[in-house]
């Protein structure tokens, strides 16, 4: 788990670290590009519009700040420590996930 968000955080608001945390976004970006100019595809199919995509993405972000780790950092390391906060923030993760699927029909 590389802590993307930390990362692009720290990279705009924070000196410390500021070129590494830059670097390793500017990997995140550059290394599709070169993939796909190597003249290898991946066939992907966008269902929903690319705005309500970057929102969601941002939101993923925002969200994983606020609660100090992602998803995967909570769901799989935090509950086999046993974390009390781990454990509520997977059961709050699933849940959001089930409630927006109902509203969106995803």
């Amino acid at each position: 788990m590389s802590g993307v968000s930390s990362i692009a955080s720290d990279g705009i608001f924070s000196k410390i670290n500021r070129i590494d945390n830059l670097l390793f976004l500017l990997g995140l970006i550059i290394g599709p590009i070169l993939f796909s100019l190597s003249g290898n595809k991946i066939e992907s199919v966008l269902t929903n519009s690319l705005p309500l995509i970057i929102i969601g993405g941002l939101l993923v972000g925002i969200g994983t700040k606020i609660g100090k780790g992602c998803t995967s950092g909570h769901g799989v390391c935090g509950i086999s420590r046993f974390s009390i906060r781990s454990i509520i923030a997977t059961i709050s993760f699933i849940l959001t996930g089930v409630i927006t699927v109902l509203i969106f029909g995803i």
